[in-house]
This record gives C-alpha cells, sequence and structure tokens, in this order.
C-alpha cells in the first residue's frame, strides 16, 4: 500500500461533477500540482486523512478549474462596458497570494478552510518566567 495519496480520475469524475469530460491526462496533470497546496504523504501533517485526501483532491479540482478556464485567474470584475469592451478587476483584498490564488475557485475556497485548521509545529522550549530574552533589570 503507497503511502502517497494519489488522485484516481473516476473517483475525482464522481466528486466534482463539473469535470465529467476531463482526460484522465488532464486530471492526473493537474494533480501533480496538488502538492504544492497541500501534502500528499498520507499522515504528514496534522489532519484526520480522509480531510487531507479531501484536500488533495480539492487542490486538484481547483488547479484544473483554471487551467480549463483561465479567465478564472483573472479575479473579480469589479464594472464592465459593452461598448468598446473595458472590463476591470477588483483588486485582491486577501492576507497573501496564495489566498487570493485559491479564492479565485470554490474548490480553492474549501482548500483554504481545511488548510487553516492545520497548526504550524512549535518548538518545544522550556517556560520562561521572565520575559524579553531572559533579560532582568536590578
Amino acid at each position: 500500500m503507497t503511502n502517497q495519496i494519489i488522485v484516481d480520475p473516476e473517483k475525482f469524475r464522481k466528486y466534482f461533477n463539473e469535470f465529467v469530460n476531463a482526460s484522465d491526462d488532464q486530471i492526473e496533470f493537474a494533480s501533480l500540482g496538488a502538492s504544492s497546496f497541500i501534502s500528499t504523504t498520507k499522515g504528514s501533517i496534522n489532519l484526520l486523512e480522509k480531510l487531507q485526501e479531501r484536500g488533495v483532491y480539492l487542490a486538484t479540482a481547483h488547479i484544473l478549474s483554471i487551467q480549463l478556464d483561465p479567465t478564472k485567474a483573472k479575479g473579480f470584475i469589479g464594472s464592465a462596458r459593452e461598448g468598446k469592451d473595458s472590463v476591470s478587476y477588483i483588486p485582491p483584498q486577501f492576507k497573501n497570494n496564495l489566498e487570493y490564488y485559491l479564492s479565485l475557485t470554490p474548490y480553492g475556497l474549501e482548500l483554504l478552510s481545511i488548510l487553516s485548521q492545520i497548526q504550524p509545529l512549535t518548538p518545544k522550549k522550556p517556560a520562561n518566567i521572565y520575559p524579553y530574552y531572559n533579560a532582568i533589570r536590578r
């Protein structure tokens, strides 16, 4: 049994009806980028295995959605005109580029929600009763 989460194209199409016409190659190619957003190694992050697997599938859906419709990568439309075709986009209102990029699809937003549950590891340090770098003024 492999320790990696591998996206199964049939299962992927069942979960995400939008991609029922996507080829196995398109799905597999998109799944290669999933590890840029969430670990594909089972149990390597502090999430239930099923939730981690869902995150990998969501990352794949997000990538594939943008590959199949690149106009989604432009962001949210702020205003549009018809005469002489003018469109303006709303600048991102997010903490960082990752949040902005993941907000471009509903799959990315759900993935962002899952990723927010992962707490970073903290180094184990003994408790210090003296704040500010152990400095004591006498």
